[in-house]
C-alpha cells in the first residue's frame, strides 16, 4: 500500500518519503482513508461555538451602546426591540441573552 524512496524500507528516517501505491489491490485487507477524526472535531465544534458565542455578546453589548448614545432615554422594552432589528441581518438575538448584557 505504501511504498518508500529510500533505498533501506526497514529503517523510516524523518526524512524519508512514503507514496500510496493506488494500484494496489487486496481482497482480504480493505482500508478505508476516508474516515474523519471525530475527536478532534468535536473539540473544534465546542471551541468555536465558543468563540460565536462570545462574539454575539460583544455585538449585542456593542448594539446596546450604540442605541443607548443615540437615544439617550429608552425604556426596556423599546431596547430589546431595537437591539432584535439591528442585529437581525446578522443573527437571531434571543431576548434572555439581550437582557443579561443590558444590565
Amino acid at each position: 500500500m505504501l511504498s518508500c524512496s529510500t533505498e533501506d524500507e526497514e529503517s523510516l528516517v524523518p526524512s524519508s518519503i512514503l507514496n500510496l501505491n493506488k494500484d494496489y489491490r487486496n481482497k482480504r485487507l480493505r482500508v478505508n482513508l476516508n474516515v474523519p477524526l471525530r475527536t478532534e472535531q468535536k473539540v473544534d465544534v465546542d471551541k468555536t461555538n465558543k468563540e460565536v458565542e462570545e462574539n454575539r455578546k460583544i455585538l449585542i453589548q456593542c448594539t446596546i451602546v450604540r442605541i443607548a448614545k443615540a437615544w439617550k432615554v429608552v425604556d426596556h422594552s423599546n431596547l430589546i426591540a431595537e437591539v432584535c432589528n439591528q442585529l437581525a441581518n446578522r443573527f437571531k438575538a434571543s431576548i434572555p441573552v439581550i437582557k443579561v448584557n443590558s444590565k
